[in-house]
């Protein structure tokens, strides 16, 4: 790599690089080091608040990142040069040879930013155990339903027909069939939300089978005119990227539907190398994408979905739409 690249590549990076030597004469930094301390090249690097006042033994090395077994990281407050305020920083080092003499590398980071990223990174552990939790209390509610529930009422819509053709009274025969009506219509309702809530197709048939079944029930249930194009051959899906694909398709139709009011929808699966890419595109009202996204855990749980099966989501709408939502699963995941 020639060395403007290499200058460039440290110059972008999101932590501070300060290259000293052992008198800590700085060599090198990088941009965000000289903008977060204010030194300079030639600059001695000043011990942290802790290091300058901590008693040390004849001969010890003062910095405590400078022992020969250092700790991982350190936060103090470090003198800062060019009318700049004493500052806080996460420090780390490496000891590195470099023409027959030993530098120390010292990396700076602002800990408001490290707070930052293990905030998200517990807010996505979060999300992602939260939908691990939905999906196993979903299949428990879908159990219960079909098992439990579901047979107690056809029971009851059963036991009702046996004695149907005692009643010769007219006005009871009617307040019968609305009863036998409500039953019925109970039965479909139950049956309907087994399947929002755990689609056994996925279980048995797989993604395409379960996408046709419901695509036959979205149009019944919503009103609205479905496409389904299902081009994958190639590759054999685990249930796992299945079942999350499905939830995705799920969580878009419902929005379309809901808040787009979509009448048209297309869904769509195609190959491309060594990616499966999905489109859902409906004719609805759309929405700005720039004040909507992520806002509302809808969107971030589609998003953390398909991180959780490498794979990619996102959406291209504008007032008065249409609205595309498109990505991508990477079949080179093993876990594919």
């Amino acid at each position: 790599m020639k060395l403007e690249w290499f200058k460039q590549v440290v110059d972008d990076l999101s932590e501070g690089v300060v290259i000293i030597n052992k008198d800590r004469v700085i060599h090198y930094h990088n941009q965000l080091a000289k903008e977060m301390t204010g030194w300079e090249l030639g600059d001695v690097v000043p011990y942290c608040s802790y290091c300058k006042m901590r008693e040390v033994a004849p001969g010890e090395e003062r910095c405590i990142l400078a022992h020969e077994d250092p700790l991982p990281s350190f936060q103090a407050h470090m003198p800062t040069y060019k009318g700049k305020k004493e500052t806080s920083f996460e420090m780390s080092t490496t000891k590195i040879p470099l023409e027959g003499m030993e530098f120390m590398v010292l990396i700076l980071r602002n800990p408001k930013w490290t707070s930052e990223k293990e905030r998200l990174k517990i807010k996505k552990l979060l999300i992602r155990d939260t939908i691990a939790t939905q999906e196993k209390e979903r299949k428990a509610i879908a159990m219960e339903l079909h098992d439990d529930i579901s047979q107690g009422v056809y029971s009851a819509f059963l036991g009702l027909q046996g004695v149907k053709h005692h009643i010769t009274d007219e006005n009871y025969q009617s307040h019968f069939r609305k009863i036998e009506g409500t039953l019925e219509k109970t039965l479909d309702n139950i049956q309907r939300l087994t399947k929002q809530l755990r689609p056994q197709a996925i279980d048995q048939f797989g993604l395409k089978a379960t996408l046709k079944s419901a695509v036959e029930d979205w149009k019944k249930f919503y009103k609205v005119n479905f496409t389904l194009s299902y081009q994958i051959h190639e590759y054999q899906l685990s249930k796992e990227v299945e079942l999350q694909l499905f939830r995705l398709i799920q969580e878009a139709v419902t929005n379309a539907v809901r808040h787009g009011k979509a009448k048209e929808i297309m869904i769509k699966f195609t190959e491309s190398e060594d990616q499966i890419m999905f489109q859902i595109i409906d004719d609805g009202q759309g929405f700005d994408v720039g004040q909507t996204k992520f806002k509302g855990l809808g969107l971030y749980h589609m998003k953390e979905r398909m991180a959780m099966i490498n794979g990619e989501v996102n959406w291209d709408s504008k007032i008065g739409g249409p609205t595309k939502v498109e990505g991508y699963v990477d079949m080179n995941n093993k876990g594919c």
